[in-house]
């Protein structure tokens, strides 16, 4: 059992990193998808341990390599970026630090996004609370990271535990938890090098705060699922226009969770 885990697809594998059981955890878990879309049963990967216990993170595949960036280890947020090859078959290799490669800031529950040859960290929790900063490493081409900048531009409000999309030509933030539990969006249209703009408000807000959620497009449908809330267990959806503006959210009628959940991941 695990909290605070990052999740990614590679292949007919769904792996399962880290999180956190009574404290931060270093291994790896995969099952198999199977054709129909079910899934097989989990295994520990043998010989596959994070380089440092973390929960919190985030993780990105680029290239022939996976990526997590920052979290919480056993010390508190964490700076620090690893990878692990992956190879031919799907499968990976040994995770280890990247060299001269941090965060500007320590940070976790954050989230990230790869965008045209560059990997864009947003927000988060810092050791002073909420973050509202942004920071981009570019990849050189064969997937190697660079050193992490600071861009000038910031959210509009500081978030941590907040889910990310990426849909067309605009990059999205949900909720999370600043002052408050936070039930705003906010958005940002990339530009012709990649980068998003000053973000603005998305105008859209959830029938509930909540933070700690997953967020899943389908078509042009945007779902909200689950989260810290006092709707755990409940769904939310709104409707992208084609000037990238979301419709009211509102609560699916007949779809909730099985158990409610926070601080889970969805694929």
């Amino acid at each position: 059992p695990r909290r605070g885990h990052a999740s990614v697809v590679i292949g007919a594998s769904l792996y399962v990193l880290g999180g956190s059981n009574s404290g931060p955890l270093d291994s790896v878990e995969r099952a198999t998808i199977n054709a129909d879309g079910t899934l097989g049963a989990f295994a520990t990967v043998s010989g596959v341990h994070l380089a440092i216990a973390r929960s919190g993170h985030t993780a990105s595949v680029v290239g022939g390599y996976l990526y997590l960036t920052g979290g919480t280890g056993p010390a508190g947020p964490l700076d620090s970026v690893e990878r692990a090859p992956i190879n031919p078959d799907g499968t990976l290799g040994e995770f280890a630090a990247v060299a001269g490669v941090t965060l500007p800031t320590p940070r976790s529950n954050h989230t990230a996004v790869v965008l045209d040859g560059a990997l864009y960290v947003f927000g988060g929790s810092g050791n002073a609370g909420a973050l509202g900063s942004i920071a981009r490493a570019v990849f050189d081409g064969g997937g190697l990271l660079g050193a992490f900048t600071t861009l000038g531009d910031t959210m509009m409000t500081p978030r941590q535990g907040h889910a990310m999309a990426v849909i067309g030509n605009y990059v999205y933030s949900f909720g999370g938890l600043g002052a408050v539990a936070l039930d705003s969006t906010e958005w940002a249209t990339l530009m012709l090098n990649g980068e998003p703009s000053q973000p603005t408000a998305g105008g859209a807000t959830f029938v509930v705060p909540r933070s700690e959620a997953t967020v899943v497009v389908i078509d042009r449908y945007v779902y909200v699922v689950g989260g810290s809330t006092t709707s755990a267990n409940t769904v939310e959806r709104a409707t992208m226009g084609a000037d990238g503006a979301l419709s009211p959210f509102a609560t699916v009628d007949g779809v909730s969770l099985t158990t409610p959940r926070r601080r889970h991941t969805a694929a």
